[in-house]
């Protein structure tokens, strides 16, 4: 914020129970973040830390829900706060993932809670994007493109190996 650039903080419900969530949503609006994306987050053995225990006592429809209470000026037990923050609420969506029809119906659950915006997943088949982005055009939220730039072939693999919805030609 200090040079410019407007942050978008990526709230993640593996890592944190619903009293954390709630706590650092209030936290960031204090501190001048405006732009939410609500994700549930990868299970950890998909990580470098394997024997790490997920919390996951919310989801990321759960997240949102409680987020855009907080903007309705409660919060999630309905206790009226003292002033309210004002976020843009985003979420997350794999155009890539099979199958495609289990992840349109979360994402309309997503903006049906309060998604404000949709980041995708990485993109790098055009034709696939295109299609995914016919079959959600009935949603009146901006989608965001995702774009993770390559550095080798062997990040290419990686990611074709290990990125769940990212296919990479």
């Amino acid at each position: 914020r200090d040079v410019g650039a407007e942050p978008v903080l990526q709230m993640v419900t593996r890592d944190r129970n619903r009293l954390a969530l709630q706590s650092d949503l209030l936290s960031a609006w204090v501190l001048g973040v405006e732009n939410v994306l609500c994700l549930t987050g990868d299970h950890p053995t998909l990580g470098d830390h394997k024997s790490a225990k997920a919390v996951y006592d919310l989801d990321s429809v759960q997240l949102l829900k409680v987020a855009k209470g907080l903007n309705e000026g409660h919060d999630m037990m309905g206790a009226e706060l003292e002033g309210k923050p004002d976020f843009c609420l985003g979420a997350v969506v794999s155009p890539g993932a099979n199958p495609l029809e289990l992840q349109i119906m979360k994402l309309e659950k997503k903006v049906e809670a309060g998604a404000e915006f949709i980041q995708t997943q990485a993109v790098y088949d055009v034709d696939l994007f295109a299609e995914f982005m016919g079959k959600v055009s009935h949603l009146k939220v901006p989608i965001l493109a995702g774009i993770v730039l390559l550095k080798s072939a062997g990040m290419a693999k990686y990611m074709n190996a290990n990125v769940a919805g990212v296919t990479v030609p």
